[in-house]
């Protein structure tokens, strides 16, 4: 009997650790999960209230009487916070939180008179993260004051205010704008941040990563990266009716080394050229069709990216090699890739083209994707091996191969058998490039292509 008893007897080990311990396993908690374990016992009763991880998400689908209590729960929870660092805050709101109470007729919470005063208490407490997140996906647009505070909290190493809403911050604090310690910035900012956008950017010395969204419909803003110590950069401009490709950014960022311009055009200076830069364009098919003219801000693009070691070009990504092509042809000059090395893109153009020889000089290795066997020349291939004189390696994938013949799995692949072949048969100025040829049913490299026999990897 008295073994049994000692083997149902559980030991609680957990509640035998340190307090420091115990409350930075109860900051891993959400911050109503964490404020619960009051309950388990007497010693746990006030751990939670020196957590320093605070995450708050938002109910999905709220009844404003729900949204008023959570509101309150968390105002009482906040309030009984007693450590004096916050390491890290998170909230978070659902998608449509506004918009459904629009639509049910319903009172619009103020939400700002509430998370503002949260914001406010937590930068008093120097943290290291925030982060607020708000999708709304409403038609109407509410303006939201943002805590100037937040830009004068020196403790803050990542910021992220991303939600789609826009803020205001009274001009007269920009000049208290410090980040010394701002390694990660992500923000979200409209033609009204202008002066913002001209301080901000300047006063985080050690930045290592910044993301921007802009919605920009002025055509004439001249927007400065100042960042001695910047790594990542992300700009990414929504696509709106109107022309903002007058707009230009100077970026003086010389340890630069992914850099991602997405959808929108604009002028771009690199005021020093990083010596390792991977670069990521998506553009928007706009800028392609209709009756306006980019040539120059697509040859100004091309120049300030030549610097690049690696290129992806995604979406429209053949429309714009397509249209480069053209400007080759016209007579118009194009800036050599002297460093680039790597470079991808998708041949998403029905038209047949020859790839700018600007991009191939020192190139090594060269994926294309979305090919079409159907309506595939073998002179786009053939041009890339004649003239790619340093290539190691060209990766080609072909999706949903028609041939113009019978859908049978068998057909498809003795066709797509015989056209490997015979592209691994084509002519190359670099010997030792390998051919990697991927389609619905054949996988192989023309490594495996000897005296005429091909050994493959064939997909059920």
């Amino acid at each position: 009997m008295a073994k049994t008893k000692k083997m149902n007897k559980v030991e609680d080990r957990i509640s035998s650790l340190p307090d420091s311990l115990l409350i930075t396993i109860i900051s891993l908690l959400p911050l109503d999960l964490a404020a619960a374990t009051s309950v388990l016992s007497r010693r746990w009763r006030h751990l939670w209230n020196h957590i320093t991880y605070l995450s708050l998400h938002f109910p999905n689908n709220p009844k404003l009487d729900e949204l008023e209590y959570f509101f309150a729960t968390v105002n009482h929870i906040l309030s009984q916070i007693k450590s004096p660092k916050i390491h890290t805050f998170v909230l978070r709101f659902p998608a449509g939180i506004l918009s459904t109470h629009r639509l049910l007729g319903e009172a619009t919470p103020n939400i700002s008179g509430f998370w503002v005063p949260w914001i406010t208490q937590l930068c008093r407490r120097n943290p290291e993260v925030i982060e607020v997140n708000f999708r709304s996906f409403s038609e109407t647009k509410q303006i939201y004051a943002m805590p100037s505070c937040l830009f004068e909290t020196q403790s803050l190493v990542k910021l992220t205010i991303f939600p789609e809403l826009e803020f205001k911050l009274p001009d007269n604090q920009l000049s208290f704008v410090v980040l010394p310690n701002l390694k990660k910035l992500q923000l979200c900012l409209n033609d009204s941040h202008r002066v913002l956008m001209g301080t901000l950017f300047k006063c985080c010395p050690v930045l290592e990563a910044l993301y921007l969204n802009l919605t920009l419909f002025e055509k004439d803003h001249l927007i400065h990266i100042l960042a001695p110590n910047l790594k990542t950069l992300m700009i990414q401009i929504a696509d709106n009716d109107d022309d903002i490709v007058d707009s230009k950014f100077v970026i003086d960022t010389p340890k630069l080394e992914q850099w991602d311009i997405m959808d929108c055009l604009a002028f771009y200076d690199l005021v020093k050229i990083p010596s390792n830069l991977q670069v990521t364009v998506s553009l928007h098919e706009a800028y392609f069709y209709g009756e306006k003219d980019y040539d120059n801000q697509l040859l100004d693009l091309i120049r300030v990216i030549s610097c690049a070691k690696s290129l992806v070009i995604e979406d429209a990504g053949g429309l714009l090699l397509y249209c480069l092509s053209k400007l080759e042809r016209n007579s118009n000059s194009l800036p050599i890739f002297h460093n680039l090395t790597h470079f991808s893109f998708p041949c998403n153009w029905e038209e047949s083209f020859r790839l700018p020889s600007c991009f191939l000089g020192n190139l090594q290795r060269l994926q294309i994707q979305d090919l079409d066997c159907a309506k595939y020349d073998f002179k786009f291939v053939q041009h890339i091996l004649n003239d790619a004189s340093s290539l190691e390696m060209l990766q080609l994938s072909f999706n949903h191969p028609s041939f113009g013949l019978s859908p049978s799995r068998k057909s498809k692949l003795e066709v797509e058998f015989k056209f490997c072949k015979k592209l691994f048969m084509l002519p190359r100025s670099s010997p030792d490039c390998e051919i990697v040829f991927s389609c619905e049913r054949i996988t192989a490299s023309s490594n495996d292509f000897r005296d005429g026999v091909l050994s493959c990897k064939i997909v059920d």
